[in-house]
């Protein structure tokens, strides 16, 4: 929609108009002025339209809860700043679908040619931006735990060095085939590029990083760092693997009109897997890990005792769950007699044969005239 009604051409011919493509006639003299780009009315651009919505809703719900938390002073395993650039990452592979959701209108020369790039580099650069932090952090996880310890550093600048420069090389193929044809592709070339085999060749490197990934799936998934990011990353992964399989043969085997559908559903499909399979399980893990840390803040101090050997504290809190009741009946009282006790090192020092000693030996019988309570 967004037209405004201008006369500018209600009391003469269309044809005479300068701005004519820009123009649609609704009725006898009048006409409407519309954007260059509409939005396309089949039903998989409303679904995925609205995937990619909710998507991007959670990708900012995962990054607040993180800034949050690091706010509040929290210890996090590992080093966040990764998982930000993770995030943006599938915010932008989210953000890929839109290119594919809109058409130029009149088939405008100069609008089509951009929208053409544009499908071209979104999933060009989505793909790339979120494989090669997947790929740079399995490197990290692979090199450092390859026993399964936590006792070896990560260095987080090697980690993105790594990163920045294997996302370079799509940005620079990027770069460069924006600079030489933004501006000539015609609309065959733009279905040539779009529509056929060029566009997986495109995306060849992309997918040269999901097979380097899955190939640090059996280091990768032994990891314990960072809320065992590593198994996360590994089984998103295979998952990835199975997902650009999928698109890409439907994309092949159902011809042109399901090719446009096969590569946005890929780009929506793909980030929600990385945000399902990582994000969510680490949350919920952090999450634990403060509720965690507020339960064991919240318990009492053992600094009161007078002695801190874990013997002593355990003889102290076995004897405390005793009690010794005297009951109505006649004869004198006892001591605190029991005929067992606790199977503790500081019991065998005792001596038996002490009157103070509220222990006597194992085959001494209770006495009838208490009660013990527990």
């Amino acid at each position: 929609t967004n037209w405004t009604a201008i006369p500018a051409c209600a009391n003469c011919s269309l044809d005479r108009c300068t701005n004519r493509h820009l123009l649609k006639t609704t009725g006898p003299g009048e006409a409407w002025v519309r954007g260059p780009v509409a939005l396309r009315d089949e039903a998989w651009v409303a679904a995925l339209l609205s995937v990619s919505c909710v998507g991007v809703l959670c990708c900012l719900a995962v990054a607040s809860f993180i800034a949050i938390r690091l706010c509040k002073g929290d210890v996090l395993e590992g080093n966040p700043a990764f998982s930000f650039v993770l995030l943006f990452s599938l915010v932008l592979l989210y953000g890929g679908v839109v290119p594919f959701s809109v058409r130029a209108v009149d088939d405008h020369h100069y609008y089509a040619g951009i929208l053409c790039a544009l499908r071209v580099f979104s999933a060009g650069l989505g793909y790339s931006f979120v494989f090669s932090v997947m790929l740079a952090r399995s490197l990290v996880l692979a090199s450092c735990d390859k026993d399964g310890g936590l006792m070896s550093h990560v260095n987080g600048y090697l980690q993105t060095a790594l990163c920045f420069f294997i996302a370079l090389v799509q940005v620079g193929l990027t770069v460069e085939f924006w600079a030489v044809n933004w501006l000539v592709v015609s609309g065959e070339e733009c279905d040539a590029l779009t529509g056929g085999v060029v566009l997986l060749g495109w995306l060849s490197y992309d997918g040269l990083l999901l097979l380097l990934v899955v190939t640090l799936t059996p280091v990768t998934c032994r990891s314990r760092r960072n809320y065992r990011e590593g198994a996360y990353l590994a089984a998103a992964s295979l998952v990835c693997l199975a997902v650009a399989v999928g698109w890409v043969s439907s994309y092949l085997l159902l011809g042109p009109d399901a090719r446009e559908p096969s590569v946005a559903a890929g780009l929506v499909a793909t980030a929600t897997v990385v945000l399902v399979s990582v994000f969510i399980p680490r949350t919920y893990l952090m999450m634990s890990a403060v509720v965690r840390d507020h339960i064991v803040s919240a318990l009492p101090s053992l600094a009161h005792t007078a002695s801190t050997s874990i013997v002593d504290i355990n003889y102290r809190s076995t004897q405390a769950l005793y009690d010794s009741v005297l009951t109505r009946g006649g004869g004198h009282v006892n001591p605190n007699f029991y005929s067992e006790r606790p199977a503790t090192p500081s019991t065998s020092r005792m001596d038996a044969n002490n009157l103070d000693n509220t222990y006597e030996r194992y085959d001494t019988p209770p006495s009838p005239h208490n009660i013990t309570r527990f």
